[in-house]
């Protein structure tokens, strides 16, 4: 008699993790850039502007020093950069933190060194509404011939260099020339702006989309900074944070970006919270 085959008895199949491709940075980094216009310069001062810096100088004096280093100084680090920032736009915005993780296929890919900044609202907002208005500000440093040589790309804090997908992230960036990889690096910058609103706001009530903005401004230009905008599907948050993938039915956004004119430079503080005001975001309130 033959022998009896004794049957394993299996249980059901693992799901297979969702894995981070290069053909995923590529969707979600391929969006059409839009320039929607030029803002019109800030008022030039209509005083004598004092040398130095003390603290009895006009207001509108102090923040044009605070906006020099927006401007320019190319080896000055991110976290002064950002408090610079945060000074010029402090009547309306109050600093949360000081990066932005990028999360794709469940895992943490990336840290960026764009802060990010919440609208102050009146009293009477409920929950983190002011979220729905947060804005980031990205220092980027591209004054080499490759920026990743001036741009230190960042390792997240509970990942190591033996993670598969930043190095994964790494050699992504290095696939394309210096150029174009760095606009697709400042896009995912924007896009991490957008996860973390859907992070901080929860599934409450949760809107189809949510708009991201970001002010970047580039070592290589001292002339305009740049105001990036785009409206993320929410669904697509959520599948490519956990699963990695993005449904080809799925409209990926436009980006708009608006340029603003550095000069004049004691005009900058005034014409930023002008230009970042959102249309539907209510005053803070504060003088």
């Amino acid at each position: 008699m033959p022998a009896t085959v004794e049957k394993r008895i299996r249980g059901p199949k693992r799901a297979k993790r969702p894995r981070l491709t290069t053909t995923l940075l590529d969707a979600i980094s391929d969006n059409p850039v839009e320039d929607v216009g030029e803002a019109p310069p800030g008022l030039a001062p209509d005083h004598e502007v004092p040398s130095g810096y003390k603290y009895s100088f006009p207001l509108c004096c102090q923040l044009a020093i605070h906006a020099k280093p927006v401007k320019d100084h190319p080896a000055m680090p991110a976290v002064l950069k950002s408090n610079s920032f945060a000074n010029l736009i402090a009547t309306d915005y109050d600093e949360a933190y000081l990066d932005t993780p990028l999360f794709l296929a469940g895992k943490l890919v990336h840290s960026f060194d764009c802060s990010v900044f919440l609208k102050a609202l009146p009293e009477g907002h409920e929950g983190r509404a002011e979220w729905q208005f947060a804005l980031g500000y990205f220092p980027v440093y591209d004054l080499k011939t490759d920026w990743r040589m001036q741009h230190e790309l960042r390792i997240p804090r509970d990942t190591g260099k033996k993670s598969t997908a930043w190095n994964l992230f790494l050699k992504w960036t290095e696939q394309y020339d210096a150029t174009e990889s760095l606009e697709r690096y400042v896009k995912l910058a924007l896009l991490t702006i957008a996860q973390a609103q859907y992070e901080k706001m929860g599934q409450v009530n949760m809107p189809e989309s949510y708009t991201a903005r970001m002010v970047a401004t580039f070592s290589s230009d001292t002339t305009f900074a740049y105001l990036y905008e785009a409206d993320y599907p929410a669904p697509a948050l959520i599948s490519l944070k956990l699963f990695g993938k993005l449904d080809p039915s799925t409209h990926w956004p436009t980006i708009k970006r608006r340029k603003i004119p550095f000069d004049p430079i004691h005009g900058l503080a005034d014409l930023l919270l002008k230009e970042l005001q959102p249309a539907d975001a209510p005053k803070s309130g504060r003088d």
